[in-house]
């Protein structure tokens, strides 16, 4: 089923406007609207920004979503890593991103990461994983930090540990990683814990690690990890990447698909380039600019009928398309010409699906985001 149209204001070319918000996070995952007291892997996993599909766990026991072994019920709001009384095996839970995130390609780049934890013991382990692919494709070690055996850790490889500092809590921690890219040599390491601001005190503090490899990185999947908790919940939340200090430790508060402000911006398809979609939602609706040329080899300028509803992630939506196909520079003609239609599916705020119908024929676009607007994410 499609939804229904409000098509008296398809002309509308009103673009939103952006955000205060100082964080746009990259990445940014919360567990608070997951489905209670079942596994992280159960599908369908929740809505995030940059992320995709449903999250992987290895193997797929004691690690769930909103409850404990011992309290089905807790409604906890967090990921939960828990084993039964005296068992500490490890366990990782992974999630892909909607598309692949460039983290760093020059010499002095920076990028960041955080999440939440609250660990049963000190000695526990628990770590946020980055998994990343050099820009053309080949190899690039994980990023991995957190805790491990009475200190916080970052380190490469899964839970290798290269440094070390600091002493956890068995309180709620925010633990906050800074990576300065050295292209041809060592990356600069930060890392806090409960950071007031980029010039609180670190527990790691600009650390020389050599640990990623050349050819720049782009982050492909994250994971959470954890261990050694004697059988008691060990809790992960927000788990967030960035490119500022404000994105992984400032409060967000991303708006969901309603208004879906999170979803403007521009949107092609990597495997056919050169044309694509302009995404506005504004305060009457929603509207579709499309940007190619015709079958003649002309150009081409389509834009859609105001769609005034919520759109929800995973669900298909037909618009008709107009062109504006007579009028002189300055003084367009009105009515516009019906062209036919474009059916939408977002995967999620970064990808989906197009299908076009219509006098030029029939197109299929797999979607990726091209641009958005500073400050706006959406879940």
């Amino acid at each position: 089923m499609y939804a229904k149209f409000n098509t008296g204001l398809f002309c509308l070319l009103l673009l939103a406007g952006s955000s205060n918000m100082l964080a746009d996070p990259i990445i940014f995952e919360t567990f608070t609207d997951y489905p209670d007291n079942a596994l992280i892997s159960v599908s369908p996993a929740g809505p995030a920004v940059g992320l995709r599909d449903d999250w992987q766990l290895d193997a797929e026991n004691n690690f769930y979503v909103n409850r404990t072994e011992a309290d089905l019920e807790s409604g906890t709001g967090k990921a939960v890593y828990d084993f039964p009384f005296d068992d500490n095996g490890a366990r990782t839970a992974s999630r892909s991103t909607s598309i692949d995130h460039v983290l760093f390609s020059d010499d002095g780049d920076v990028f960041y990461a955080s999440f939440l934890i609250e660990p049963a013991r000190e000695m526990g382990h628990m770590f946020f994983i980055l998994i990343l692919d050099r820009l053309d494709g080949g190899g690039q070690p994980e990023i991995s930090f957190g805790m491990k055996d009475g200190q916080f850790v970052v380190g490469n490889g899964g839970v290798e540990v290269d440094i070390g500092g600091g002493f956890p809590t068995v309180t709620e921690m925010l633990v906050v990683l800074k990576v300065e890219y050295g292209a041809g040599g060592s990356e600069v390491v930060t890392l806090w814990a409960d950071p007031e601001n980029e010039s609180s005190d670190p527990v790691i503090d600009s650390e020389l690690v050599n640990f990623l490899n050349q050819g720049g990185g782009k982050v492909t999947a994250v994971a959470i990890r954890g261990e050694q908790m004697a059988g008691q919940p060990a809790l992960f939340d927000d788990l967030r990447v960035g490119l500022k200090f404000e994105d992984v430790a400032s409060d967000v508060q991303l708006p969901v698909l309603s208004p879906d402000v999170g979803v403007n911006g521009m949107f092609y398809d990597p495997s056919n380039p050169g044309h694509g979609l302009d995404f506005n939602v504004h305060e009457l609706g929603f509207t579709v600019f499309y940007y190619g040329h015709t079958s003649n080899g002309e150009r081409l300028w389509l834009h859609s009928e105001l769609f005034n509803e919520d759109l929800e992630f995973g669900l298909s939506y037909e618009l008709e398309m107009f062109e504006a196909i007579n009028g002189v520079f300055g003084n367009p003609a009105i009515p516009v010409t019906t062209w036919g239609t474009i059916t939408i599916n977002l995967t999620d705020c970064d990808s989906g699906h197009a299908s076009f119908s219509g006098i030029d024929g029939n197109l299929e676009m797999d979607l990726a985001r091209l641009t958005r607007l500073p400050g706006i994410g959406c879940h």
